[in-house]
């Protein structure tokens, strides 16, 4: 009886933290595309940054719409730089792969703005 209380518990703890992390992790998303959004140059870049760093796959539609829609060349030169550094992850999804083609063209010089 008692090892299925504790069992119970550690079920209801470890339910419970993946909860908040998840909590967590969507709130830290919402947050970095709003910074998409920002007024400044800086803001936006540094978004882009730490979006490449946690996965272009989470993060490919707003980050292809940067790519589109940005008027600062310089944001956008960071996109397609930070997209480059980043050909390890997989290219499972469109967007990822339209971002990295994207990216390349910009680099050639081919890439519309």
């Amino acid at each position: 009886m008692t090892s299925r209380l504790v069992f119970a518990v550690g079920v209801g703890a470890v339910l419970a933290a993946w909860a908040i992390a998840r909590f967590r992790a969507h709130r830290v998303r919402r947050a970095l595309v709003a910074a998409l959004s920002s007024t400044n140059p800086r803001v936006r870049a540094a978004a882009i940054r730490v979006m490449a760093q946690e996965g272009l796959h989470r993060y490919a539609r707003p980050l292809l719409d940067v790519a589109t829609d940005d008027p600062e060349p310089t944001v956008r030169a960071e996109l397609a730089d930070a997209v480059r550094r980043q050909r390890w992850q997989p290219t499972d999804a469109r967007a990822v792969a339209e971002l990295r083609l994207w990216s390349e063209l910009s680099f050639r010089g081919q890439a519309r703005p």
